[in-house]
């Protein structure tokens, strides 16, 4: 999971690009492929998240642009593929 400036955390699991945007007390905006799907536990969406990606290491993260740091600088929602190794 990727964190950048203003509480916005991002990763992608299982071909589907997932952004957390942190409220406030522990409390989250969640968005699975840039469609908001609600508030939620911002430290139990985490956690979860983390469980899940853990499962899944044998693989790897494809990002299609130059470089993935400056886009995420620049605020864009960043799309990577996965792939099986």
């Amino acid at each position: 999971m990727i964190r950048l400036q203003g509480g916005i955390y991002y990763t992608s699991l299982y071909g589907r690009e997932i952004k957390l945007v942190y409220l406030h007390s522990d409390v989250c905006k969640l968005y699975i492929n840039e469609k908001y799907v609600g508030l939620c536990n911002f430290g139990y969406i985490r956690e979860k998240v983390k469980l899940l990606q853990k499962r899944n290491q044998k693989g790897e993260l494809i990002y299609p642009g130059s470089n993935v740091w400056t886009a995420a600088k620049k605020g864009a929602f960043i799309s990577v593929s996965y792939k099986k190794r």
